[in-house]
């Protein structure tokens, strides 16, 4: 299912199972064909049959805009500033009971958790100088979070695929579906920032 996208005339294309199209089967694949003459931004996409969506079966996609009314205010927008912040259930959604708890958050599909594996993180590079676009989507079943980077600002400026009036916050707080772009302006002393989810 794709998430933002009007689907004017390809609603056979929006994705949900026994609603629009029947499942795909396992060891097959469907080709999704669809225009968005009129829509840009920050869109997603997931599963809707059974538990795939929780289990992991999403995603970020991008729509550019080349006339993008905030083109002016940023200098970097590319697959390399798309932010993605997820629940991990450590078992399967079916075996997990019937209100199931995360068991850590994933920002660009990295984390870790108490008592696990130090694992790597999530790496988000910057030169400095620069301003960059991120679009930071929650590709969340369930929970919220207010996201910020230690020591910047983040200029709001798309919520949801639809621009907005910029507005500068310390963090934003965001759901389960929603999307926004914001631009970080690489103007610290150079060293690492938490992102914090």
């Amino acid at each position: 299912h794709w998430h933002g996208f009007f689907q004017a005339g390809t609603s056979w294309a929006d994705g949900p199972a026994f609603v629009t199209q029947c499942p795909i089967a396992a060891g097959n694949s469907f080709l999704y064909d669809f225009k968005v003459p009129d829509q840009a931004g920050t869109f997603w996409y997931h599963s809707h049959l059974s538990t795939q969506y929780c289990d992991g079966l999403r995603g970020a996609f991008v729509v550019y805009d080349l006339f993008d009314p905030h083109r002016l205010r940023y200098d970097i927008d590319n697959a390399d500033t798309v932010i993605t912040l997820e629940d991990w259930y450590h078992v399967v959604a079916p075996q997990n009971g019937p209100i199931p708890t995360p068991d850590s958050t994933l920002i660009n599909g990295l984390g870790r958790y108490a008592g696990g594996p130090t694992s790597p993180l999530a790496v988000v590079r910057v030169l400095w100088g620069l301003r960059y676009r991120f679009r930071l989507v929650s590709l969340s079943c369930d929970p919220n979070w207010t996201f910020s980077i230690d020591g910047h600002k983040l200029l709001v400026i798309e919520a949801d695929a639809v621009n907005v009036q910029p507005v500068e916050v310390d963090s934003i707080q965001i759901f389960a579906g929603q999307r926004y772009s914001f631009v970080l302006k690489a103007n610290q002393q150079s060293r690492n920032y938490w992102i914090r989810a």
